[in-house]
């Protein structure tokens, strides 16, 4: 952009000079006695260039408007405006917020009912407005998904498909409005008549920034919170052991919405029920339940609030369960200690379920094995002798509490490296203590836990630091699930825990109003300017050249 506005600067200081500059010969008759005499010397030189105001010559304020339209239309190449649509028509695509949060109460009414109130108050702006403005919608809801409900109808039509929804206790996925927004657009692109001219979004959610900056179908985006305090269960932690799979304490994260209120904890369990009052600490609350042992809790948190969905949630605990174990090596001792069989099935269809496949590295693949069951691969063992650490992979969970100044006090037989190991402990000579494999999920240990004293520490601690690391992979009974849209009720230990739905109080953020919905738009088509600006020009060009005709010695 800086040519062209250079290039007008330099054209518009030549016309300046153009017009500030004149001859200044002028015809006089004197006597021709008057050379006779010395004519006395000059006291001043004169430039043949006589200086003037250029506003004082009227082409100047014409020729510089045409220039100025002329520099105009060639920085707006790529400026359009809209076509002006004769029948202006107004098609809105609604979308209304069917998610858990618009349950909550705002002590007038729920966030549903203000949202129909709006519904209503557009219905009511479209009866006493222009009767002969055309106005149709189409109706879709959003919560996990989108729902079409009404593909075009009066504003009447939509009003009664929406008095047959309610809110599901389900999350909220902002993205399928934007989908929604995408799709509008290619209906636009592919047949500007019948296209949409707004997008209208009710939801608890405040606008994106994209809403703003959206292009037609223009987007007016109605966040209809009220800020409520709340109080409710965010989420729920388990710590298990990573070989048995028992949990060993249960971790309640409870977060407070604006001034916090009172509240306490009521958990039902096995044990009886017990009642926790809460301190919230910047919002934020925490119970832990330790060693709670199998059966079902209830967790009930007192007093009900705003938003009822993160007051309530109940969870399962499994027996705990014995390791399954597939053990392929002869020495089946620490078989044992981990719980597997005495014997591995030769047959196919009497194997259980595995969570684990112990086998040497000189074993023969077994095509009969799932791929993606974890597997513990044993080396050629360990060996009297010393050795120096070569290099290993720090912070790696197989290292956790071992001593590697006891590793260079003895030695590893060498054992090939199966193909897709990483080393995670290696002496100089290459032979491998430790390797890891993260898919599918494998550990390399150079033999049984062994010998005496610090052999048998080092040679136990990183048997059972594999152990642990892939027995962790396995897939473990969760506490509960989440509600879903195809399961969108909660029961039991389905619950409606969905982030994002119980902050209530957050300041609503709108775009637009419901006006805007009331005029058609162009439906997308626009037209280039440049044409109009060089169309300007010439007829200014053309005034100036008539006027230079016409105009007598003032216009030249």
């Amino acid at each position: 952009m800086s040519g062209p506005l250079l290039a007008f600067a330099a054209i518009a200081l030549v016309m300046i000079v153009v017009h500030m500059t004149r001859p200044p010969h002028e015809r006089r008759e004197i006597s021709s006695a008057r050379f006779f005499d010395r004519l006395p010397p000059a006291r001043e030189k004169r430039s043949r260039m006589k200086w003037s105001k250029p506003t004082d010559s009227p082409p100047f304020f014409l020729r510089m408007a045409i220039l100025a339209l002329l520099v105009s239309a060639l920085l707006a190449t790529g400026w359009r405006a809209p076509t002006p649509d004769e029948a202006s028509a107004a098609r809105v695509w609604v979308l209304i917020d069917t998610s858990s949060g618009m349950t909550t109460n705002t002590g007038s009414g729920s966030l549903w009912n203000l949202a129909h109130q709006r519904l209503v108050e557009l219905a009511n702006l479209i009866d006493s407005g222009d009767s002969n403005q055309e106005w149709s919608g189409r109706l879709s809801s959003f919560d996990m998904e989108r729902r079409d409900h009404l593909a075009d109808g009066s504003i009447d039509d939509i009003l009664n498909a929406v008095d047959t929804l309610k809110p599901r206790a389900l999350g909220t996925a902002l993205d399928l409005v934007q989908a929604t927004h995408r799709e509008a657009r290619r209906l636009m692109d592919r047949n500007p008549t019948e296209g949409f001219s707004h997008m209208l979004v009710l939801s608890d959610q405040p606008a994106p920034d994209w809403v703003a900056e959206a292009e037609a179908p223009v987007v007016v985006w109605l966040d209809v919170s009220v800020p409520v305090p709340n109080a409710g269960i965010h989420r729920i932690d388990t710590r298990r052991d990573a070989l048995s799979g028992e949990i060993g304490s249960i971790s309640v994260e409870l977060r407070a919405q604006g001034p916090s209120v009172p509240s306490t904890l009521v958990v039902e369990g096995n044990r009886g029920s017990s009642r926790h009052d809460l301190t919230f600490a910047q919002g934020v609350a925490r119970h832990r339940i330790d060693r709670p042992g199998a059966g079902r809790y209830r967790l009930t948190l007192e007093p009900n609030d705003a938003y009822l969905q993160d007051n309530r949630a109940e969870i399962e605990i499994s027996p705990n369960r014995i390791p399954r174990l597939d053990w392929r090596l002869k020495d089946r001792t620490w078989a044992a200690i981990l719980g597997a069989p005495a014997t591995t099935p030769t047959d196919r269809n009497q194997r259980p379920p595995t969570d684990m496949v112990v086998q040497a590295v000189t074993a023969t693949s077994d095509a009969e094995i799932d791929p993606n069951t974890p597997r513990l691969m044993i080396g050629n063992g360990y060996k009297k002798g010393n050795s120096l650490v070569y290099d290993f992979r720090e912070d790696h969970p197989l290292l956790a509490n071992l001593n590697l100044d006891a590793a260079e006090t003895m030695a590893v037989v060498p054992t090939p490296l199966p193909d897709g190991f990483t080393p995670v402990l290696r002496d100089t000579d290459g032979n491998t203590w430790l390797a890891w494999r993260a898919s599918p999920p494998a550990a390399f240990v150079a033999g049984l836990p062994q010998g005496q004293d610090t052999l048998r520490r080092f040679s136990t601690t990183a048997f059972f630091n594999a152990v642990h690391q892939l027995m962790g992979h396995r897939a473990d009974v969760p506490l509960y699930t989440l509600t879903s849209p195809r399961h969108p009720e909660p029961e039991g230990t389905r619950l409606a825990l969905h982030p994002g739905e119980g902050e209530s109080y957050v300041p609503p953020h709108s775009i637009g109003h419901l006006e805007d919905l009331l005029r058609g738009t162009s439906r997308g088509e626009t037209r280039a300017i440049w044409p109009w600006l060089l169309a300007a020009a010439s007829l200014l060009f053309f005034l100036e050249r008539v006027l230079l005709l016409i105009g007598g010695p003032a216009w030249r």
